[in-house]
């Protein structure tokens, strides 16, 4: 998921904004997750709790990703970013 220009991506009824499952190649960059009216227990979770895969040959990339709370209206949330699953690359400016 490539956004263009920081797209901002806000849950409005106590969900995550963006789950990836536990697999391969996965891409995330340029993007805000900004926390919803709504509590949410985490804006981006990578991976099950019980995850057990190996990305070690096509890992998995979040570049440029960016968590607000409180931006230009109320809200709340538990935990920003929650990463679960192996062999992670992250990056941002």
């Amino acid at each position: 998921m490539l956004g263009l220009g920081l797209a901002t991506h806000t849950p409005v009824a106590g969900s995550p904004a963006i789950e990836v499952a536990d697999v391969d190649g996965v891409k995330l960059a340029g993007l805000v997750l900004d926390a919803g009216p709504v509590k949410s227990p985490v804006l981006l979770r990578v991976g099950g709790k019980d995850s057990r895969e190996n990305h070690r040959d096509n890992p998995i990339f979040l570049h440029d990703i960016f968590c607000r709370v409180g931006g230009p209206g109320a809200g709340a949330v538990d935990t920003c970013v929650e990463i679960n699953s192996s062999q992670i690359v992250g990056d941002y400016p």
